[in-house]
């Protein structure tokens, strides 16, 4: 008989052959910047999420940041870095830092922290940033002109509008570094980009070497900025002469469409504006590939009636259009 130490011996002899050392296991990256306890920063409230958690524009991403005390949307805070996960920065308000402003004061604490060193870049563009709670002023639409010069008559009215509208926003200026990218890649002639009013102005150049927004220009480059922070555009403008309007688009958040609609793209468009014979009004398009939900908030209770019975002949339109009016409600302005 063979000693079982002597057998386990031999089986393992043989199987050596067969085992590999195990490789460790790679870290999965991290998309956060790098930044570690102690370390400083600025961050741009864009989200208020459950449990103390808020989305922050931070180095030009969005980040999940834990906060022990609270924050409202567009809130550029001083920060400091008291602990990190592979995909969580937890960190706290800097004690006697301000909030950052046109003016970018900053404590003398953190002034004296390397961390806290900024480009002239940076400098330059947290000079363009928008105090707490203040919105940048909408871009003008058209320049200021009017898109048309009467109101638009008869039935094909909104087919003369439509492309009015189009061409007005893309040549607001809102677009200008994505149209740069496709005038460099071929797809657009640069005669469109003197059309826009940074074609249109020069951009001086600072004694460090980068270029400086001419005041004409600074509305504009602070509502791009808020802009690429919140995906919502807006402008304002005369639509015909006398009439005024205001006009946003944004994108919608997954979190307010539910789960069950997270695959489609969706948008929502506002139009504020006040006509002669229906008064002010809102009216709020959702819309989701052809799909178009439509709430309309008239300010006048004596509209609210010819605007419901015109619901009908709206929906026959969009259908026209290749839109389907999936649901319409036509409110008072409280």
């Amino acid at each position: 008989m063979v000693p079982p130490d002597a057998a386990l011996r031999m089986r393992a002899e043989s199987e050596a052959h067969l085992l590999q050392p195990a490789r460790p296991v790679r870290e999965v990256p991290s998309d956060l910047p790098e930044l570690a306890p102690g370390n400083r920063f600025t961050a741009r409230i864009h989200e208020e999420l459950p449990g103390n958690l808020y989305k922050a524009l931070v180095a030009g991403r969005l980040l999940t940041l834990q906060l022990p005390e609270g924050a409202k949307d567009g809130d550029v805070l001083e920060l400091v870095v008291t602990d990190r996960s592979s995909k969580t920065l937890i960190a706290q308000r800097v004690q006697g830092a301000e909030l950052l402003t046109d003016n970018l004061p900053v404590s003398e604490e953190a002034a004296s922290y390397p961390h806290t060193s900024l480009s002239s870049a940076a400098r330059a563009i947290g000079q363009l940033l928008t105090r707490e709670g203040e919105k940048p002023t909408p871009a003008l639409l058209n320049r200021g002109e009017p898109l048309l010069p009467q109101p638009p008559t008869g039935e094909k009215a909104a087919q003369n509008l439509a492309p009015s509208l189009a061409k007005a926003a893309t040549e607001s200026g809102l677009f200008y570094e994505a149209h740069q990218s496709q005038w460099v890649a071929g797809q657009r002639p640069v005669e469109t980009l003197l059309r826009e009013p940074q074609g249109q102005q020069a951009l001086p150049l600072s004694s460090d070497g980068t270029s400086s927004v001419p005041e004409p220009l600074r509305a504009l480059v602070q509502q791009q900025l808020d802009s690429i922070a919140t995906q919502h555009l807006a402008w304002r403008g005369e639509v015909w002469p006398g009439q005024t309007m205001q006009w946003e688009i944004k994108q919608e958040d997954h979190e307010k469409r539910g789960a069950e609609s997270e695959a489609l793209d969706h948008w929502s468009t506002t139009v504020r504006l006040s006509l002669p014979r229906l008064g002010g009004m809102d009216a709020t398009f959702h819309i989701a590939k052809n799909d178009v939900r439509l709430t309309i908030m008239a300010h006048s209770t004596d509209t609210t009636d010819d605007l419901r019975n015109a619901v009908p002949h709206l929906s026959t339109a969009m259908e026209a259009a290749g839109l389907r009016l999936s649901e319409c409600n036509v409110t008072h302005a409280s």
